[in-house]
């Protein structure tokens, strides 16, 4: 009988261990629910902001490398203006101008603002000479301007071309004059 009551009283003390042991496993398994939920929460707002950076950086795609069509698209309002490109429309809101053409009127073409280089910008100049032109004696009188814009990594900046202009100093098509020996 000996026996007996001790076989029950080692089982009731390992039924007893087991129950504290599920009830750890009860508590580690709650706490591990509300981590999964949490993480799954945080995934989902990492998903949201993975597809909206990548809208952005296919918008980005095409206003750099896409064809010219895909480049003059308009901004959504949400998203601001680089500085010194700001929307000249809002600040003018007004018609575009007719001009009176025989027997029916045309609308005057609103400037889109490519051609606008803002002055604020830094310039860069580059030079271009004509190796030709100082070797036929050509004086230079001055340049012919042109400026682009481009942009270094994130900057804006202005390229200043200046392209050599020259005038004739000799006379051109007239045969030289030879002294003679008296």
């Amino acid at each position: 009988m000996k026996s007996h009551t001790d076989t029950l009283g080692k089982t009731l003390g390992l039924i007893a261990e087991l129950q504290k042991q599920n009830a750890k496993l009860q508590e580690q398994h709650v706490e591990l629910q509300e981590q999964n939920a949490e993480l799954q929460k945080q995934n989902a707002e990492l998903q949201a902001r993975y597809t909206e950076l990548q809208r952005q950086l296919d918008w980005f795609k095409r206003q750099l490398f896409g064809q010219k069509s895909e480049k003059l698209i308009d901004l959504p309002l949400d998203n601001p203006c680089l500085p010194g490109f700001e929307d000249k429309k809002s600040a003018d809101e007004s018609e575009p101008s007719t001009d009176i053409v025989h027997e029916h009127e045309r609308k005057m073409r609103e400037k889109n603002g490519w051609d606008e280089i803002p002055a604020d910008l830094p310039r860069e100049e580059i030079i271009i000479p004509d190796p030709k032109a100082e070797a036929e004696g050509l004086k230079l009188i001055g340049y012919e301007t042109s400026e682009k814009l481009a942009r270094r990594e994130v900057r804006f900046f202005v390229k200043v071309f200046k392209r050599a202009k020259y005038h004739c100093t000799q006379n051109v098509g007239e045969p030289e004059k030879t002294v003679q020996n008296l």
